[in-house]
Order: structure tokens, then C-alpha cells, then sequence
């Protein structure tokens, strides 16, 4: 047996009634900060419905919590010892994630400089993620968070994006959210023709990030995606 682990979290304290993507009942251990886990008699399989199945719950567990680090899929360890002890060898840096998620969520925007025939430049599409954070928290070690309360937010992404698209146009993107995003982290292209900026915002503003981005994304040259609210996987 291995206990899989999903997340840790704040302000979760009944998990009975939630769906467990692994026919294993959810159980939270109260460590240092409260996990929600399954023991499992093996890993689960890479496949596009395990990815989706915990995905769901994730998305579950944040809107029941006040607080929700996703952990990446496949995440866990021999027993409840191990995962003590994993949870206090990272020390403080947990709690400061937790403390700059409490009551957030994600967007996500992807940056396209171009797109195909029926999503032209400046068109918002609204697609839902692949099980998404998921996938994308896996690679979020390489991108650079920003708390925005320091006021940097804007300018270093968009000197990141100048290096790959107009920087005038960027600059409009970034500043037009500025004002509802709580931290930033952005993920650099791998081919040189798209990137993705992950934003913070306070729980709710989902609506309003997507009409802010929207009206920005028509007057400038670059195709946008944007995604979400979902739980925090890049933070």
C-alpha cells in the first residue's frame, strides 16, 4: 500500500461527501498542515481519466477549503511517517504558499503570436483546461512567482515577453489584469511561439479578470487563451 496524497490544505474539515477518483476513501491527516490523501494499493496510471478523475477532486477540495496547494499527479509515500516528515522538511515555505493562496484561485492566459484562421488575433476563447494544473504544476519548478503586492508583477513579465513579442502590446495585456492579480508566475515558450502566464486572484473575480483580459486582447496583435478559475496548481 502507498498513501497517495492530493493536496495540502487550510480550512478543510469534512471530506465524506466527495468523489474519490481512485475508489479510495479521502482521508485528511492533521500534520503540521492538513493533507488530504487515499492509500492506494499502487500509483494510478497516466492516462487522460485518471488525470481528469483527480483533477475533479481537486477542484472539490479547494472550493470546501480556504486554502489548497495542489500536489503534482503521482505524488506519495510509504505511510503517514514519511509524509510527515516530507511536509516538515520543507519548514516554512508550505505555510507562506498556503498563506498566499488563502481564499485565490487561478487564471490562466496563453500567449499565442499567432493562431489559426478561426481564432484570429485579439479573440478570447474560453476552453477549459486539460486536466490542467495538473500537468502544468509539473512544470511550474521552471517558472518564476511574483508577488504582486511588490509591484513587479507587470514590469517583469512583460520584459520576459518582450524577448519573444512586441512589448507594447504585452505591456497592454499585463497592465489592463494588473489591477486583479495578487501574484504572477509565467512559464517561458518552449517553441519560441507561445507562452503562459499564470495569475493569482481573489476568489470570485473570475468574471471580471476574463472581461478585462477580453477587452485588452482586441486591441493588440496576439492571440489569447484564456483559462479558469481553478485551484492554484502553479502557485
Amino acid at each position: 500500500m502507498i498513501l497517495y496524497l492530493y493536496a495540502l490544505a487550510e480550512g478543510l474539515s469534512d471530506v465524506s461527501g466527495l468523489a474519490a477518483p481512485h475508489d479510495a476513501p479521502i482521508i485528511l491527516l492533521p500534520f503540521k498542515h492538513l493533507v488530504a490523501a487515499s492509500w492506494l494499493a499502487a500509483a494510478p496510471p497516466v492516462s487522460k481519466e485518471s488525470l481528469t478523475a483527480q483533477d475533479r477532486l481537486v477542484r472539490e477540495l479547494h472550493a470546501h477549503a480556504t486554502a489548497l496547494l495542489p500536489m503534482r499527479y503521482g505524488t506519495a509515500v510509504a505511510d503517514t511517517d514519511a509524509a510527515d516528515a516530507a511536509i516538515k522538511k520543507l519548514g516554512d515555505a508550505i505555510g507562506e504558499r498556503l498563506a498566499l493562496v488563502r481564499g485565490r484561485e487561478q487564471m490562466t492566459l496563453r500567449v499565442f503570436e499567432a493562431g489559426p484562421p478561426a481564432r484570429r488575433q485579439g479573440r478570447v476563447d474560453d476552453v477549459s483546461l486539460e486536466p490542467p494544473g495538473i500537468v502544468s504544476r509539473a512544470t511550474a519548478d521552471a517558472a518564476v512567482p511574483v508577488d504582486a503586492s511588490i509591484g513587479a508583477g507587470t514590469s517583469y513579465l512583460a520584459g520576459r515577453a518582450a524577448l519573444t513579442a512586441p512589448p507594447q502590446a504585452v505591456r497592454a495585456l499585463l497592465d489592463a489584469v494588473s489591477h486583479l492579480q495578487r501574484a504572477v508566475r509565467v512559464e517561458a515558450a518552449k517553441r519560441g511561439d507561445a507562452w503562459t502566464i499564470y495569475h493569482l486572484i481573489d476568489r470570485g473575480g473570475g468574471d471580471d479578470y476574463r472581461r478585462v483580459a477580453a477587452a485588452a486582447a482586441a486591441a493588440i496583435p496576439l492571440h489569447i487563451v484564456v483559462t479558469g478559475p481553478s485551484p492554484c496548481y502553479a502557485f
